[in-house]
């Protein structure tokens, strides 16, 4: 899910950066039913990751390898909801109450310097956010904390957010339970031009394709064989 904004933050003004697919996000309406889910169609159990008080959700996870990973996200029953910002239930609870099964609707490049990836996106006629700090804590309370950066030119529902982990910080795709390995995933929208544009400018092997409405397909081999999560 995109990390929760806790203060803008910088980092070293270095024109090169390194990309990959970090995380895809998976909603539900229910967390327990979605692990569930996730575990019948892989054969891999996830792990639960934390809350996200900000916006009133929970996760779990599983690894897709080296520096991949799923996370499945749903409203937290525990959560605040009443003084939830408006505009984060519209964006994340709304719409996550209304899955009834494990629906892809995010994706997360990963990116070693967010000031590079800027670089490389206004190549591409793209406007990158500033970096943000965000942070959560594991249930044993480690510490997990990021960078992070959306386009912010042109909008479009089918672009990634950005994320750079912190130095301390290890990627869940590495202790996250594994098994399950990423292998393809395909991008369709109306207008898939500019994103044509930042996969070729960043070198992400995506498939994108021209259609009415926007979706997501991501290809996994898992212990229980190949499995589409759309």
């Amino acid at each position: 899910m995109p990390p929760i904004v806790l203060a803008e933050q910088t980092e070293e003004p270095k024109q090169e950066a390194r990309h990959h697919f970090d995380h895809f996000v998976v909603g539900i309406a229910d967390l327990d039913e979605g692990m569930a889910l996730i575990e019948k169609l892989t054969g891999v159990r996830p792990v639960y990751g934390g809350v996200h008080p900000s916006i009133g959700t929970h996760n779990a996870l599983i690894s897709l390898g080296d520096h991949t990973y799923l996370e499945i996200i749903a409203p937290n029953p525990d959560a605040d909801f009443e003084n939830l910002d408006s505009a984060l239930k519209a964006t994340y609870m709304e719409p996550l109450k209304q899955m009834t099964t494990v629906t892809l609707f995010l994706w997360a490049v990963g990116s070693d310097n967010l000031y590079g990836t800027g670089k490389s996106l206004q190549a591409a006629g793209l406007e990158l956010s500033a970096p943000s700090a965000g942070s959560r804590k594991k249930p044993d309370g480690t510490l997990l904390t990021w960078q992070s950066a959306y386009i912010t030119e042109p909008g479009s529902a089918e672009f990634p957010f950005f994320i750079r982990w912190g130095d301390a910080t290890a990627s869940p795709a590495e202790d996250s339970p594994k098994g399950c390995l990423f292998k393809r995933f395909a991008v369709s929208g109306p207008d898939t031009l500019a994103l044509k544009k930042l996969t070729n400018q960043l070198g992400l092997a995506v498939e994108v394709n021209t259609a009415s409405d926007s979706k997501f397909q991501l290809r996994l081999d898992c212990p229980k064989g190949g499995v589409a999560l759309k």
